[in-house]
């Protein structure tokens, strides 16, 4: 699979698929299309979850203890 996984939640705020698999991104993407409910149910979702894992300050937090352990 490509991508970066840990930016979502897999079939609850977003889709992975195999590396170069155009038919199943494109039944990924055409459901999303077609289907207004789970595009607004997945983007808040997304949202939700987006902003429990990168909150930017547990970020920032994260990043200083990095760095000031390599000091």
């Amino acid at each position: 699979m490509g991508g970066v996984r840990e930016c979502f939640s897999q079939e609850k705020s977003g889709y992975a698929v195999p590396l170069n698999d155009t038919a199943a991104f494109r039944a990924r993407l055409n459901a999303l299309h077609t289907n207004e409910k789970l595009r607004r149910e997945m983007s808040a979702t997304a949202q939700v979850f987006a902003d429990a894992q990168f909150a930017l300050a547990d970020v920032a937090r994260k990043h200083l203890k990095l760095f000031e352990s390599k000091i």
